[in-house]
């Protein structure tokens, strides 16, 4: 494993950034919070998300609840390695996760998934063993349930051409996800989008990464087998649990649902 070091700053915290190389030979930048010795908790980002996305005072109040969290940049976006060519596969960013976690010395971990997250799920399916429990939010095992003309919405947007553009393009993307119950924080997705255009600016990655879940096959049969804890987030009021093949049980939020992994 090689380790390089880097920092990043933001308005409210500095984070410590390492690169690794995974045992296929990927290049992939994370950073941790709390002790490394509790059960680790890995967390998977969205379509184009930097591991930024994953708000550090989150991050921050899952380790205080006794979890060792670690956060990546998903291969071709951030300060991971990128493919200007494509060609990957859902399978391939499942693995990087999962070889990510062997690079740090651990043989499993909790995984949480959200949006393209369903890396997650292919993580569960293909590696199993690397799994302590799965979370999954707004994430999806079939193609079919993927609002296509809201993503081309998205796609037919003009491409930035420069910081003020590309926050105004994050905010357009983001403004899909925001409910009346949860809102979106304007100034921290303004940040956040100058942020991630700081850290690197590929345009082109999303599309790469969204050819990658276009060519994914049908996950459904395959996720109804997996073992262990599952907490499904589908919408603001909706947080389901369940242990391997038994009866689902409704949990009152996200914060129950990792209680519930906690003694998984």
């Amino acid at each position: 494993m090689t380790t390089t070091s880097q920092t990043a700053s933001t308005s409210e915290t500095t984070t410590h950034e390492t690169t690794t190389i995974t045992a296929g030979g990927v290049r992939l930048c994370y950073d941790s919070f709390g002790n490394p010795t509790h059960p680790p908790l890995l967390l998977i980002q969205g379509l184009g998300a930097h591991l930024l996305g994953w708000h550090h005072e989150f991050c921050a109040q899952l380790a205080e609840t006794g979890f060792y969290i670690i956060r990546h940049d998903n291969r071709d976006i951030g300060r991971s390695q990128h493919y200007p060519a494509g060609g990957y596969a859902l399978t391939d960013l499942a693995r990087d996760s999962a070889e990510l976690l062997t690079a740090l010395g651990l043989d499993s971990a909790h995984i949480v998934g959200q949006s393209i997250g369903m890396i997650a799920q292919q993580i569960a399916i293909d590696h199993p063993a690397a799994v302590r429990s799965l979370t999954l939010i707004y994430t999806t095992a079939h193609l079919g349930h993927i609002l296509t003309d809201e993503v081309d919405k998205r796609r037919d947007l003009p491409a930035a051409r420069n910081r003020a553009d590309a926050i105004e393009r994050y905010l357009q993307n983001e403004a899909p996800c925001a409910t009346p119950t949860y809102p979106h924080d304007e100034a921290w997705l303004r940040e956040l989008g100058g942020l991630m255009y700081d850290r690197d600016h590929d345009p082109a990655a999303p599309e790469r990464q969204l050819a990658a879940i276009y060519a994914s096959p049908d996950r459904r049969r395959a996720l109804t087998s997996i073992p262990g804890a599952v907490v499904e987030l589908r919408s603001a009021r909706e947080v389901q649990g369940h242990r391997g093949g038994k009866r689902k049980r409704r949990v009152r939020s996200f914060h129950q649902g990792m209680a519930m992994l906690r003694s998984a």
